[in-house]
């Protein structure tokens, strides 16, 4: 099978399971929509399908203040950090810096939440990219660090790469202050 057959299929499949996880659906299971949604999202990122992404990313919004997704202010906190996850790569991958840094400081500001780690790694990997570019060293560090923490405790192999960016990051940071004791 070709790749472009493989994602119509996945796209096809997802189709049927949100329907029927919908609240119109056969089987109403809105926290199985939402975290299916969430699945179609990421495939929609990966094949650049930017579109039909940001529709599905503003039902994923709608939904992330139903009571019937969520149960409590931390559950609430958890599912908009991982659809913020999903934006920071999305205006990552489009080099949209201005709203890259305003969604990256309103996830950073998110209280009540506790992020799967790997969903933390995302973020706070998207933000050292984003300081590095702006030169900000320290702070690129300091997002790579914790980067590569939620990484390693998620057992994502990505902790890797991000370990490279932050000795860049470290190695820059003291490039800088070496060249500031020079003059």
């Amino acid at each position: 099978m070709s790749q472009s057959h493989n994602e119509d299929l996945l796209h096809k499949i997802y189709d049927k399971t949100l329907v029927a996880f919908s609240s119109s659906g056969e089987a109403t299971n809105d926290r199985l929509w939402f975290k299916c949604s969430l699945k179609l999202s990421q495939l929609l990122l990966d094949t650049g399908n930017v579109a039909r992404f940001e529709s599905t990313i503003g039902s994923l919004l709608a939904a992330s203040t139903s009571d019937a997704v969520i149960e409590s202010a931390t559950q609430q906190g958890a599912h908009l950090m991982e659809i913020y996850s999903l934006q920071i790569q999305m205006f990552s991958k489009t080099r949209d810096a201005k709203k890259l840094k305003d969604l990256y400081t309103k996830a950073v500001k998110l209280q009540n939440n506790v992020p799967h780690p790997r969903t933390l790694g995302i973020i706070q990997e998207c933000g050292g990219k984003m300081f590095m570019q702006e030169g900000q060293y320290e702070l690129a560090k300091d997002a790579f660090m914790i980067s590569f923490k939620g990484f390693d405790e998620a057992g994502d192999t990505s902790r890797l790469r991000v370990l490279r960016y932050l000795l860049m990051a470290s190695m820059l940071q003291v490039r800088r202050a070496m060249r500031s004791d020079l003059w």
